[in-house]
């Protein structure tokens, strides 16, 4: 089971860089094809449990989306939203959790991505949560859109991972876990999309 070092406060500051979980679709996306591997074989087992290992530190880091800057929200529909995706980043880690325990071979302890790949996402975390600082003046209105677009970005990678991982795995239950959770996933996009257009950009576009 995942632990040590990789905290949730890390995972979510992977989620923060945008982009980070490319990389691991393409990954998937290269290598685990219906028509590619062995479904009884070995090479898919890797894949999934690579996929999974993406997508556990991933969704855990997001369950403290709304906890990581201890701020106040001005607006109830973005708090309402960066709560629901919280609460179900909170739910579905324990989805995954309980899963890897009632399948042993299922890891999601994995680092598939490269060093640099690593160091990359790393750096724009850095970068992504420096812009988030009070220093630099963004508050209010300004920070909770812009996070509100990084959640978008980190959310649209996660419910692409989700349905190229379902694509490939063959487990009944699994496969009805990663469904589920992209469809979940597909509805909190949706809805973070809805805030930013009604509280966000309307009144500008308006204008």
């Amino acid at each position: 089971m995942p632990g040590g070092d990789m905290t949730k406060q890390h995972r979510l500051r992977r989620l923060l860089g945008f982009g980070l979980l490319g990389a691991g679709v393409a990954l998937l996306v290269a290598g685990t094809g219906v028509a590619q591997i062995d479904a009884n074989g070995d090479a898919q087992l890797d894949r999934l449990n690579e996929g999974y290992s993406l997508l556990y530190g991933d969704v855990s880091g997001l369950a403290n989306a709304d906890k990581a800057f201890l701020i106040k929200f001005e607006n109830d529909a973005t708090q309402n939203v960066v709560t629901d995706v919280a609460d179900y980043m909170a739910e579905l880690t324990g989805e995954l959790e309980q899963l890897a325990r009632d399948y042993p071979s299922l890891r999601l302890d994995l680092e598939p991505l490269p060093e640099i790949e690593k160091a990359a996402q790393d750096a724009a975390a850095t970068a992504r949560i420096k812009s988030f600082a009070p220093i630099v003046g963004r508050s209010g209105a300004d920070f909770e859109r812009t996070l509100l677009l990084t959640l978008s970005g980190a959310l649209n990678q996660l419910r692409h991972l989700a349905r190229v991982m379902a694509e490939a795995e063959r487990s009944d239950a699994r496969l009805t876990l990663l469904q589920s959770a992209r469809t979940r996933l597909d509805t909190l996009y949706g809805e973070i999309d809805q805030v930013l257009v009604e509280q966000y950009f309307a009144s500008s576009n308006a204008g």
